[in-house]
């Protein structure tokens, strides 16, 4: 019995969120209501809020639950060799999800970036995703490839940066998917060139 229910509690969080997705897509963010997802996803407003207390928490939850899978794609199959080849395949996945969905990558982006979303829960996400970033650098680091002394959460932080400008000159359209690319690529480059062993 427990099982039905939880197909049927399964069932309905995949309406609720392929709903939003489309509507948040659709309408951006401000523009869609609660009741406009739950009519959509053919449950009442009530059975929404079982699921998230409001709307930035379902656009949080959907982000969270979304660009998770897109983010262990990208380490579970990290390539062998150079650190950037392996932060460029990590980004390289993160793109492919937003690519995915193009207006719905612009408003999830807005929304965590510049929005009023539960900042502790996003922060949440950021600082894991800054640790295994910080991971792939330290083991580089022991590799010889950058600096015994690397400050690995620092030089983390930075090279998101690079993802993060190139990701939103990306989506607002100042660059293609191929400028985009390069962009990260050049900043990370010349990042990773400044944090090469001293000889």
């Amino acid at each position: 019995m427990s099982t039905l229910r939880e197909r049927n509690r399964q069932e309905k969080w995949r309406r609720i969120r392929e709903a939003a997705a489309a509507l948040f897509s659709e309408h951006g963010f401000a523009g869609t209501t609660t009741r406009a997802i739950a009519q959509r996803a053919e449950v009442g407003v009530g059975t929404v809020y079982l699921y998230a207390k409001t709307k930035e928490d379902l656009l949080l939850r959907l982000f969270v639950e979304s660009i998770g899978a897109a983010i262990e794609e990208g380490f579970s199959t990290l390539p062998r060799g150079p650190v950037i080849d392996q932060l460029l395949h990590v980004y390289g996945r993160i793109f492919a999800f937003y690519a995915r969905d193009f207006a719905l990558a612009r408003v999830l982006v807005r929304e965590m970036t510049f929005g009023e979303m539960d900042q502790e829960a996003n922060q949440q996400l950021a600082v894991s995703f800054n640790q295994r970033i910080a991971s792939l650098l330290a083991d580089a680091a022991q590799h010889c490839e950058l600096r015994p002394d690397l400050p690995v959460q620092t030089a983390a932080s930075n090279a998101f940066a690079a993802y993060l400008m190139a990701l939103i000159a990306w989506l607002r359209g100042y660059v293609d998917a191929e400028g985009r690319d390069a962009m990260l690529r050049s900043a990370l480059e010349l990042q990773l060139e400044g944090l090469a062993p001293r000889e």
